[in-house]
C-alpha cells in the first residue's frame, strides 16, 4: 500500500495527513489525518476502479500514481475536500512517481520513465522519455538520476540534460500506438502500428512527419516496400499486398491468409519468404500481386525467429530450446526447400544480417557475432564483440557498407564500419533514450520504430554528443529577455568562420523552427525570435529550448516565453 506523508498548517491546529493508496483488496485512496497517531482520523477516501502504486506530496500538491488511469493531480490544500487539478494520461500505466521542483518522473510500465513538467498542474507537459528494460515499476529521482527498479533488474538514468539528442532531428508519436516495423520509399514512410495497422508518413521535410493515410490491419507485424507495393505481414495469418502508388489513397491488391502464426517475411524478386512458427519457411509466389499463392514450405523447423536471404539460400535463427542455431536451407527450387546445413549458436540469437559472404548475429547480453559463410552452406565464427559491458544486443540491419546495431539495455544504435568486413569497426553511436524494434537508412537519415515511443528520424552527419556550454569556453550563447514576451534575442559567439545551425524545440523536444542556418564569420551574431513556429503561427506560453550547432559544438539553453 503506497503511502505518503505531508504536513499542514490550518490556523492554531497542525495536521500531518497521510495519502494511503488502495492494496489488493481495495481501490480507495485515503488523506488521514495522523496529528494524534494512537486515534487516526480517515479525513477523505476517494473510491477507484483502478489500485493506486505510488503517491508523491509536494506541499499541496498530490501526485497519484493511477495505473492505467494515468496521474491524478490533487490539491490538497483543504485535505477533507482535495480538488483534482487534472489527470495526466501517457498512454501507459502509471506506476510510481518522484517529483523534484516543477518536474515529475512517472515510471511508466512500458516506456520506461517519463519526464513531465508540472510548473502547471492542470496542464503537465511531456519533457522527455527514457526507455528501461522491461517494465518499469519503482523510481527514486535525485538530482540528475533517476534510479529504476524494473522487472528485469535496476538501471540507473541521467537526466542531466532531458532533450533529445541533437541527431534525432523529428518525431512522430500518437498515443497507445505501438511501433514495430517500418519501411521507406522516396519520402513516405510506413510504418507498423501493431494495434491497426499501417500508417503512411510524409517525411520529404524529416522535422515535421506528417500523416497521409491508414490502412487498417488488425495485430500488423511487419512491412516491406517495393516498388509502390507495400507487402505487410499479420499476426492474425494473413500477408497483404497493398498498392502504395498513391501514399494518400493505398488500395487492397491481394492477400495469401492461410498463415498459422507469422513471424517475419522478406520479399525478394517475384517471392515472399514468410517464417511461421507452426508451418515453418513459407514461401509465396507474389508474380501476380491479386492471386499470392504457396510455391513450397520448409517444416523442420522448432521455433523460427528471425530471417535472411542470401542467393539460394535462406538463413533462418531458429530457437530451439537448449540447442539454438542458424538452419540453412537451399531455396533454389522454391516448390522443394532443402536442408543445406546448420550452425550451433552457444546464445540465443535476436537478429541476423547479411553482408557479401559475411553474416553478422546479435545475440542479446553475449553481443554481436561475426561469421563467414563459406559455400553458402557453412558458418565459421571469425570473431565477437561487446560494446557495454551490460548491452542487449537486439537487432541488427546493414546498410550500403554500414551495420547497425539496436542496444536494448542502453537504447543505443551502434553503427560499425565494413570497409573490413570480417571486423567490424564502430564509427558513431546515436543515444536515442528508447528501445529500437525496426530501423532503415536512407539519404543519411536512419528511421526508428521505437514501439510506445513513436517513430524517431536521426540525422546520421551528426556526430557527437551535446557539450555543456563550460566544454566549449571559445563560445557563448543567451537570450534576452527571459522570460519574454512577444520576443527575445538570442546571442551566440563563433571564433572561427563556421556553419551555425539555430534551431527551438518545444519541452517535448520537438522542432518549433529553425532560426538559422547559414555561414557565419568569426565574431558575435543575434538572432530575433518572434514566438513563431515555422508556419508563422504564434506557439503558446511555456518553456523552450533553442540549440546551437556549428558542425562540431553543440549547445542547449531554454527560455520561457510568457503571455
Amino acid at each position: 500500500m503506497p503511502i505518503a506523508e505531508t504536513s499542514l498548517s490550518d490556523h492554531n491546529c497542525r495536521w500531518t495527513n497521510v495519502l494511503s493508496g488502495g492494496s489488493d483488496n481495495s481501490s480507495s485512496i485515503q488523506i488521514i489525518d495522523v496529528s494524534d497517531p494512537y486515534v487516526p482520523i480517515v479525513r477523505y477516501t476517494y473510491y477507484t476502479s483502478r489500485l493506486a502504486t505510488g503517491i508523491t506530496v509536494d506541499g499541496n500538491i498530490a501526485y497519484i500514481a493511477g495505473g492505467y488511469i494515468g496521474m491524478l493531480i490533487w490539491d490538497i490544500s483543504n485535505p477533507g475536500q482535495p480538488v483534482q487539478l487534472g489527470i495526466f494520461n501517457p498512454g501507459r500505466a502509471v506506476f510510481d512517481i518522484d517529483i523534484q521542483g516543477d518536474i515529475a518522473c512517472l515510471a511508466n510500465e512500458f516506456k520506461g520513465i517519463m519526464l513531465v513538467d508540472v510548473s502547471n498542474p492542470q496542464s503537465p507537459q511531456i519533457i522527455e522519455t527514457c526507455d528501461t528494460p522491461d517494465v518499469a515499476r519503482y523510481i527514486v529521482y535525485r538530482e540528475n538520476r533517476v534510479y529504476v527498479a524494473a522487472y528485469q533488474g535496476f538501471c540507473i538514468v541521467d537526466v542531466s540534460d532531458p532533450l533529445p539528442t541533437p541527431s534525432i532531428i523529428g518525431s512522430y508519436y500518437v498515443q497507445n500506438d505501438e511501433y514495430s516495423s517500418l519501411a521507406i520509399q522516396n519520402n513516405d514512410l510506413y510504418v507498423v502500428n501493431s494495434w491497426d495497422g499501417l500508417k503512411i508518413l510524409d517525411v520529404s521535410i524529416p522535422y515535421f512527419p506528417e500523416l497521409q493515410a491508414d490502412y487498417s490491419a488488425m495485430d500488423a507485424k511487419c512491412v516491406q516496400v517495393i516498388n509502390d507495393k507495400a507487402y505487410l505481414l499479420s499476426a492474425f495469418g494473413s500477408y497483404d499486398i497493398i498498392d502504395v502508388s498513391n501514399p494518400d489513397n493505398p488500395q487492397a491488391l491481394g492477400s495469401y491468409s492461410d498463415l498459422s502464426y507469422p513471424v517475419t517475411a522478406t520479399v525478394v524478386g517475384n517471392s515472399a519468404f514468410i517464417l511461421d512458427q507452426d508451418e515453418g519457411l513459407m514461401i509465396l509466389n507474389i508474380t501476380d500481386a491479386s492471386n499470392p499463392t504457396l510455391q513450397g514450405t520448409y517444416s523442420d523447423i522448432n521455433l523460427p525467429y528471425a530471417l535472411a536471404i542470401r542467393g539460394n539460400y535462406a538463413y533462418i535463427i531458429n530457437r530451439s530450446p537448449a540447442f539454438p542455431t542458424v538452419r540453412i536451407v537451399n531455396v533454389s527450387n522454391h516448390a522443394s526447400p532443402q536442408y543445406a546445413g546448420e550452425q550451433y549458436m552457444p546464445y540465443e540469437p535476436n537478429s541476423i544480417a547479411i553482408y557479401g559472404s559475411y553474416a553478422y548475429i546479435v545475440s542479446g547480453s553475449e553481443g554481436l557475432q561475426v561469421y563467414q559463410i563459406v559455400n553458402s552452406t557453412t558458418l565459421t565464427l571469425l570473431s565477437s564483440f561487446m560494446p557495454r559491458p551490460t548491452s542487449n544486443l537486439v537487432l541488427c540491419y546493414v546498410n550500403g557498407a554500414r551495420l547497425y546495431v539496436s542496444d536494448d539495455n542502453w537504447n543505443v544504435i551502434d553503427v560499425f564500419d565494413l570497409s573490413n568486413p570480417s571486423q567490424p569497426s564502430l564509427v558513431n553511436s546515436y543515444k536515442s533514450n528508447y528501445v529500437t524494434a525496426d530501423m532503415k537508412v536512407s539519404n543519411n537519415l536512419l528511421y526508428a520504430a521505437n514501439e510506445y515511443s513513436g517513430m524517431h528520424i536521426f540525422d546520421l552527419s551528426i556526430v557527437g554528443n551535446t557539450q555543456s556550454l563550460s566544454e566549449t569556453p571559445l563560445l557563448s550563447l543567451s537570450n534576452y529577455p527571459n522570460p519574454f514576451n512577444p520576443s527575445t534575442t538570442i546571442s551566440f559567439e563563433v571564433p572561427v568562420r563556421s556553419e551555425v545551425k539555430l534551431s527551438i524545440y518545444n519541452i517535448k523536444g520537438q522542432l518549433v523552427r529553425c532560426l538559422a542556418k547559414d555561414i557565419f564569420s568569426p565574431g558575435k551574431h543575434s538572432v530575433v525570435w518572434d514566438g513563431t513556429d515555422s508556419k508563422g503561427i504564434s506557439v503558446g506560453s511555456g518553456v523552450y529550448c533553442y540549440r546551437f550547432h556549428n558542425g562540431k559544438d553543440v549547445i542547449t539553453k531554454r527560455m520561457t516565453l510568457l503571455k
